[in-house]
């Protein structure tokens, strides 16, 4: 990325190598997508947890946060079932998940815009139902076959 100019996104690219990556599931073998690398979802829950709010809640500057992890699978592996592509729209931001696989690949993207800075109390439950959708998606499971 150009980090001088403030106009452009900043992209990065990482390779990880993580062990124990697929589980074992009551399903088979699963992978949990990966959270988004800003915490979003986190700061989501953090700030959600109270049945009623006394102040309200600053989020920060609106921002928009994209993620897309690719996954090479073994060889031997296959994708059997991948969760549907969802959009969670509110007043507060938006959440669009998908997925896609092809051959030995398998492609998470992600992307999260908040577009409020304040939660005010009179706006907290609204919000609040908007993180328990997040907090549901990222429960969300990709199912694999091997043949090992």
């Amino acid at each position: 990325s150009e980090l001088s100019d403030l106009s452009v996104p900043v992209r990065f690219e990482v390779d990880l190598h993580i062990p124990n990556f697929i589980k074992v599931a009551p399903e088979g073998l699963s992978l949990v997508p990966p959270d988004d690398f800003f915490s979003t979802n986190t700061t989501f829950d953090t700030v959600s947890t109270l049945k009623q709010r006394e102040k309200d809640i600053v989020l920060g500057s609106p921002r928009r946060a994209e993620l897309t992890v690719t996954i090479h699978l073994p060889q031997d592996a296959a994708v059997t079932s991948l969760p549907a592509d969802e959009v969670v729209e509110g007043d507060f931001g938006t959440l669009a998940i998908s997925f896609k696989s092809k051959d030995n690949l398998l492609e998470l993207r992600r992307v999260l815009v908040t577009e409020s800075p304040r939660i005010t109390v009179s706006e907290y439950k609204k919000f609040r139902a908007l993180a328990a959708s997040l907090e549901r998606l990222r429960d969300q499971k990709v199912l694999i076959s091997s043949s090992q």
